[in-house]
């Protein structure tokens, strides 16, 4: 069985450090940044609950999305809207609830 060093023993490595600053430059602060003004938005439109973590909300979408592009074969380009919109529609409730939004 072979033991694969954990992300945060990784990132001590130059090599590795520069490939994790250079994620979260290009990809990570940009979906963090998104998020925020999405959920701004959203709660000045009165559609979601005021939400006390906005941070850790970037976080949770952002995983499954680093997921989708880096661990599956299936881009997002290949689903579809309706099953885009109904997943979302799914989830939206529960991330809520995690980040301290209470409920929709």
């Amino acid at each position: 069985m072979t033991v694969r060093p954990s992300a945060s023993s990784a990132v001590r490595r130059p090599k590795c450090r520069s490939l994790a600053e250079a994620l979260t430059d290009t990809f990570l602060t940009s979906v963090h940044r998104r998020v925020e003004e999405a959920v701004r938005r959203a709660i000045d439109r009165g559609e979601i609950p005021p939400v006390e973590d906005i941070e850790l909300l970037g976080d949770v979408v952002a995983g499954p999305v680093m997921n989708r592009f880096l661990l599956t074969p299936r881009r997002p380009d290949q689903v579809d809207a309706v099953t885009a919109n109904r997943t979302a529609d799914r989830l939206l409730p529960f991330i809520l609830r995690a980040v301290g939004g209470g409920n929709i």
